[in-house]
């Protein structure tokens, strides 16, 4: 059943409107090795729901767009570095929830869909595979 539910961390790459966005960032990359240490010593790794890291920016810039794209480059090398210390993440975005229109209603709708549709494949993967041992 653990395979079967995510832990959703969404992580903004522009930080808040008040905040250094790369070091906001880097704040909230700590705040997620924080939960995921809790959640180890919580529960046993095959009883823990799978984490997954929504990417967000509050302004296209910060996706890379424009003139900021140097402040895309600074936390996605954050990230880089995060993921060389800590492990690979299952990451998704970045998306801009409180974008509407020009199809951006359905960015985030679709992330939600592709993790469904993997831990689907996932859990029918896991079950074929424990029909075989028996």
């Amino acid at each position: 059943e653990a395979l079967s539910s995510v832990v959703l961390f969404a992580l903004f790459a522009d930080g808040g409107a008040t905040h250094d966005p790369s070091r906001h960032f880097e704040e909230q990359l700590e705040g997620l090795d924080r939960a995921v240490k809790r959640m180890r010593a919580r529960s046993k790794g095959s009883l823990r729901p799978v984490r997954a890291v929504l990417l967000c920016h509050r302004t296209a810039s910060a996706a890379g767009v424009g003139e900021a794209g140097e402040k895309s480059e600074r936390w996605a090398a954050a990230l880089a570095d995060f993921e060389k210390s800590h492990g690979y993440l299952w990451k998704f975005g970045p998306v801009c929830p409180e974008e509407r229109g020009h199809g951006h209603d359905d960015a985030v709708y679709a992330v939600f869909a592709e993790m469904a549709a993997a831990l689907t494949s996932n859990l029918a993967e896991t079950e074929d595979e424990d029909e075989e041992e028996e």
